[in-house]
């Protein structure tokens, strides 16, 4: 067995360094180095179209808050939270508009999810404030 493994062992440092003489692997660093230009290049633009998307269904999502639309607010948040996950200010909002989306309702698993997220808003709360 270790007479196979040495021979494998053997046979692919031979080839590796064709491979090195023969400048393969200089093309292919090259290669993925042109790769990653284009590809920052493309990324950087795309990043900022996904905040400026997220932004935008928060602030759709915080009209639809203010008009005591909330369970609107409620999937334009979710929304914006799925793209910009980083945003506390999305992830407050969520959980106040699910506050207010299931309290009221009479049904107790409805309460209990209420008072959950009415809960969740007040430690996001405090930690942003606390944050400042």
């Amino acid at each position: 067995m270790t007479v196979n493994l040495d021979f494998i062992m053997n046979t692919n440092r031979a080839r590796a360094n064709e491979l090195l003489k023969g400048g393969l692997f200089e093309e292919c660093r090259i290669l993925c180095q042109e790769n990653i230009w284009h590809f920052q290049k493309i990324a950087e633009p795309s990043s900022r179209q996904i905040a400026s998307a997220a932004n935008c269904l928060a602030m759709r999502g915080e009209c639809a808050f203010r008009s005591g639309d909330f369970a609107g607010a409620r999937a334009f948040y979710q929304k914006a939270v799925h793209l910009a996950p980083r945003e506390s200010a999305y992830w407050l909002r969520l959980a106040q508009s699910s506050a207010c989306l299931f309290e009221d309702t009479g049904d107790p698993r409805m309460a209990s999810e209420s008072a959950a997220a009415a809960q969740n808003a007040s430690l996001l709360q405090a930690r942003s404030s606390a944050a400042c």
